[in-house]
């Protein structure tokens, strides 16, 4: 699934109250940094990540690895947080509003 200019900004304004639920450390993204991104893209669908990076090449880079890993989509890259959607098993409450959303253009 690839998201819409619309449907990115509805989800900017959804993230924009949440803290990251996940925090890479100084060695990046390991298995369980995956494993515990998964779950909570599963659970929630709408997630924040911390990415601390030297650089934006790294943040780029870690960011790239994260989101090709777990199949999810880049909401927004914003100084070391991103921000991640995707769409779960049994759609939740982030997916039915964003579908309503999309219904009312």
């Amino acid at each position: 699934m690839t998201l819409t200019p619309k449907q990115r900004t509805f989800l900017r304004g959804k993230a924009h109250h949440l803290s990251p639920v996940v925090m890479i450390g100084k060695d990046g993204v390991s298995e369980s940094i995956l494993k515990v991104t998964d779950k909570a893209l599963e659970d929630h669908e709408l997630i924040k990540v911390k990415v601390p990076a030297e650089d934006q090449t790294e943040f780029k880079a870690t960011s790239d690895l994260l989101i090709e890993q777990t199949k999810a989509e880049v909401v927004q890259k914003i100084g070391h947080l991103l921000v991640m959607y995707r769409k779960a098993k049994e759609p939740g409450k982030i997916t039915t509003e964003l579908m309503a959303a999309n219904v009312r253009k």
